[in-house]
Protein backbone atom coordinates (compact mmCIF):
# COMPACT_ATOMS: atom_id res chain seq x y z
CA UNK A 1 0.00 0.00 0.00
CA UNK A 2 2.84 2.40 0.79
CA UNK A 3 4.39 1.78 -2.65
CA UNK A 4 1.05 2.55 -4.27
CA UNK A 5 0.73 5.73 -2.21
CA UNK A 6 4.30 6.77 -3.17
CA UNK A 7 3.47 6.26 -6.83
CA UNK A 8 0.41 8.49 -6.49
CA UNK A 9 2.15 11.28 -4.52
CA UNK A 10 1.71 14.79 -5.93
CA UNK A 11 4.59 16.62 -4.24
CA UNK A 12 8.02 15.88 -2.84
CA UNK A 13 7.00 16.40 0.80
CA UNK A 14 4.24 13.80 0.58
CA UNK A 15 6.62 11.45 -1.21
CA UNK A 16 9.27 11.79 1.51
CA UNK A 17 6.71 11.09 4.25
CA UNK A 18 5.34 8.07 2.40
CA UNK A 19 8.87 6.80 1.76
CA UNK A 20 9.38 6.81 5.53
CA UNK A 21 6.27 4.66 5.90
CA UNK A 22 7.57 2.38 3.14
CA UNK A 23 10.89 2.06 4.96
CA UNK A 24 9.12 0.99 8.16
CA UNK A 25 7.22 -1.65 6.21
CA UNK A 26 10.37 -2.90 4.53
CA UNK A 27 12.20 -2.99 7.85
CA UNK A 28 9.48 -5.17 9.37
CA UNK A 29 9.19 -7.39 6.30
CA UNK A 30 12.82 -8.52 6.24
CA UNK A 31 12.99 -10.12 9.72
CA UNK A 32 9.57 -11.69 9.14
CA UNK A 33 10.77 -13.28 5.91
CA UNK A 34 13.98 -14.47 7.57
CA UNK A 35 11.94 -15.94 10.42
CA UNK A 36 9.72 -17.85 8.01
CA UNK A 37 12.76 -19.29 6.25
CA UNK A 38 14.45 -20.24 9.53
CA UNK A 39 11.31 -21.87 10.92
CA UNK A 40 10.54 -24.09 7.94
CA UNK A 41 14.04 -25.35 7.18
CA UNK A 42 14.94 -26.67 10.64
CA UNK A 43 18.54 -27.85 10.94
CA UNK A 44 19.31 -26.60 7.41
CA UNK A 45 18.26 -23.06 8.18
CA UNK A 46 21.82 -21.74 7.92
CA UNK A 47 21.99 -22.83 4.28
CA UNK A 48 18.48 -21.56 3.59
CA UNK A 49 19.25 -18.16 5.13
CA UNK A 50 22.51 -18.05 3.20
CA UNK A 51 20.67 -18.61 -0.07
CA UNK A 52 18.06 -16.07 1.02
CA UNK A 53 20.79 -13.50 1.68
CA UNK A 54 22.40 -14.18 -1.69
CA UNK A 55 19.42 -12.56 -3.42
CA UNK A 56 20.36 -9.08 -2.20
CA UNK A 57 23.47 -8.69 -4.39
CA UNK A 58 21.39 -9.73 -7.39
CA UNK A 59 18.80 -7.11 -6.49
CA UNK A 60 21.56 -4.53 -6.11
CA UNK A 61 22.59 -5.19 -9.70
CA UNK A 62 19.22 -5.57 -11.39
CA UNK A 63 17.25 -2.99 -9.37
CA UNK A 64 19.02 0.18 -10.59
CA UNK A 65 18.85 -1.07 -14.18
CA UNK A 66 15.11 -1.68 -14.04
CA UNK A 67 14.59 1.60 -12.17
CA UNK A 68 16.51 3.50 -14.83
CA UNK A 69 14.40 1.82 -17.52
CA UNK A 70 11.17 2.95 -15.82
CA UNK A 71 12.40 6.51 -15.33
CA UNK A 72 13.63 6.78 -18.93
CA UNK A 73 10.72 5.20 -20.77
CA UNK A 74 7.81 5.67 -18.39
CA UNK A 75 7.89 7.78 -15.21
CA UNK A 76 9.49 7.87 -11.77
CA UNK A 77 6.15 6.64 -10.46
CA UNK A 78 6.80 3.29 -12.09
CA UNK A 79 9.59 2.62 -9.59
CA UNK A 80 6.93 2.40 -6.88
CA UNK A 81 3.92 1.15 -8.83
CA UNK A 82 5.79 -1.93 -10.04
CA UNK A 83 5.80 -3.16 -6.43
CA UNK A 84 2.00 -3.35 -6.34
CA UNK A 85 1.45 -6.38 -8.63
CA UNK A 86 4.57 -8.03 -7.22
CA UNK A 87 3.26 -7.58 -3.68
CA UNK A 88 -0.16 -9.00 -4.59
CA UNK A 89 1.51 -12.01 -6.21
CA UNK A 90 3.71 -12.59 -3.15
CA UNK A 91 0.68 -12.53 -0.84
CA UNK A 92 -1.16 -15.06 -3.03
CA UNK A 93 1.84 -17.38 -3.24
CA UNK A 94 2.49 -17.10 0.50
CA UNK A 95 -1.11 -18.02 1.30
CA UNK A 96 -0.86 -20.95 -1.10
CA UNK A 97 2.52 -22.47 -0.26
CA UNK A 98 3.58 -21.44 3.28
CA UNK A 99 2.12 -24.04 5.65
CA UNK A 100 0.24 -22.99 8.73
CA UNK A 101 2.09 -23.40 12.01
CA UNK A 102 0.76 -23.37 15.52
CA UNK A 103 1.64 -20.26 17.54
CA UNK A 104 4.48 -20.65 20.01
CA UNK A 105 5.06 -18.98 23.33
CA UNK A 106 6.57 -15.53 23.43
CA UNK A 107 10.33 -15.57 23.93
CA UNK A 108 12.28 -12.92 25.77
CA UNK A 109 13.57 -10.13 23.51
CA UNK A 110 17.35 -9.96 23.56
CA UNK A 111 17.69 -6.20 23.97
CA UNK A 112 21.33 -6.49 25.02
CA UNK A 113 22.24 -8.42 21.88
CA UNK A 114 20.38 -5.93 19.68
CA UNK A 115 22.17 -2.98 21.30
CA UNK A 116 25.60 -4.61 21.03
CA UNK A 117 25.09 -5.54 17.39
CA UNK A 118 23.77 -2.07 16.60
CA UNK A 119 26.74 -0.47 18.33
CA UNK A 120 29.13 -2.69 16.37
CA UNK A 121 27.59 -1.91 12.99
CA UNK A 122 27.01 1.81 13.53
CA UNK A 123 30.47 2.53 14.90
CA UNK A 124 32.07 0.54 12.09
CA UNK A 125 30.02 2.38 9.47
CA UNK A 126 30.95 5.70 11.07
CA UNK A 127 34.65 4.85 10.96
CA UNK A 128 34.50 3.79 7.31
CA UNK A 129 32.40 6.80 6.29
CA UNK A 130 34.69 9.20 8.15
CA UNK A 131 37.77 7.70 6.50
CA UNK A 132 36.14 8.02 3.09
CA UNK A 133 35.06 11.65 3.55
CA UNK A 134 37.91 13.87 2.45
CA UNK A 135 41.40 12.60 3.16
CA UNK A 136 41.75 12.08 6.92
CA UNK A 137 44.80 10.05 7.99
CA UNK A 138 44.26 6.44 9.00
CA UNK A 139 45.62 7.29 12.46
CA UNK A 140 42.91 9.93 12.97
CA UNK A 141 41.53 9.73 16.55
CA UNK A 142 37.91 9.65 15.36
CA UNK A 143 38.59 6.81 12.93
CA UNK A 144 40.54 4.81 15.50
CA UNK A 145 37.81 5.40 18.10
CA UNK A 146 35.13 4.13 15.72
CA UNK A 147 37.18 1.03 14.89
CA UNK A 148 37.91 0.39 18.58
CA UNK A 149 34.25 0.65 19.55
CA UNK A 150 33.21 -1.57 16.63
CA UNK A 151 35.75 -4.28 17.44
CA UNK A 152 34.95 -4.14 21.14
CA UNK A 153 31.21 -4.22 20.50
CA UNK A 154 31.62 -7.16 18.12
CA UNK A 155 33.61 -9.10 20.71
CA UNK A 156 31.03 -8.40 23.41
CA UNK A 157 28.23 -9.43 21.04
CA UNK A 158 29.87 -12.76 20.20
CA UNK A 159 30.55 -13.38 23.88
CA UNK A 160 26.93 -12.61 24.70
CA UNK A 161 25.65 -14.83 21.86
CA UNK A 162 27.66 -17.78 23.17
CA UNK A 163 26.28 -17.45 26.71
CA UNK A 164 22.65 -16.40 26.22
CA UNK A 165 20.29 -19.27 25.24
CA UNK A 166 17.86 -16.74 23.72
CA UNK A 167 20.46 -14.67 21.87
CA UNK A 168 19.30 -12.28 19.17
CA UNK A 169 21.48 -14.19 16.67
CA UNK A 170 22.36 -17.68 17.96
CA UNK A 171 25.90 -18.95 17.57
CA UNK A 172 24.64 -22.09 15.83
CA UNK A 173 23.52 -19.87 12.96
CA UNK A 174 26.80 -17.96 12.82
CA UNK A 175 28.77 -21.22 12.74
CA UNK A 176 26.76 -22.57 9.79
CA UNK A 177 28.98 -23.07 6.74
CA UNK A 178 26.36 -22.06 4.18
CA UNK A 179 25.46 -18.88 6.04
CA UNK A 180 29.10 -17.89 6.52
CA UNK A 181 30.14 -18.57 2.92
CA UNK A 182 27.29 -16.58 1.40
CA UNK A 183 27.91 -13.63 3.69
CA UNK A 184 31.60 -13.64 2.78
CA UNK A 185 30.54 -13.53 -0.88
CA UNK A 186 28.15 -10.66 -0.11
CA UNK A 187 30.94 -8.80 1.70
CA UNK A 188 33.35 -9.20 -1.21
CA UNK A 189 30.66 -8.16 -3.66
CA UNK A 190 29.83 -5.04 -1.65
CA UNK A 191 33.50 -4.13 -1.32
CA UNK A 192 34.05 -4.59 -5.05
CA UNK A 193 31.00 -2.51 -5.94
CA UNK A 194 32.17 0.24 -3.57
CA UNK A 195 35.60 0.29 -5.22
CA UNK A 196 34.02 0.44 -8.68
CA UNK A 197 31.90 3.40 -7.63
CA UNK A 198 34.90 5.20 -6.17
CA UNK A 199 36.90 4.53 -9.35
CA UNK A 200 34.03 5.78 -11.52
CA UNK A 201 33.70 8.97 -9.47
CA UNK A 202 37.44 9.58 -9.69
CA UNK A 203 37.35 9.04 -13.46
CA UNK A 204 34.48 11.49 -13.85
CA UNK A 205 36.34 14.12 -11.82
CA UNK A 206 39.45 13.58 -13.92
CA UNK A 207 37.59 14.04 -17.19
CA UNK A 208 35.85 17.29 -16.12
Amino acid sequence: MSSLACGLANDIYTLVALRAVQALGGGSFLPSASGIVAEHFGSNRDRALGMFSSIFPIGGIIGPIIGGFFVTYWSWRGIFLVNVPIGVLVVILAARFIPHTAPVGHARIDFRGVLLLGLTILSGMFAITYLGSGNPPIYSPLFLLGVLISVGGGWLFLRHARRDPNAFIPMSLLRGKGFAVVNVVNFLFGAGRFRVRRAGAALRRATL
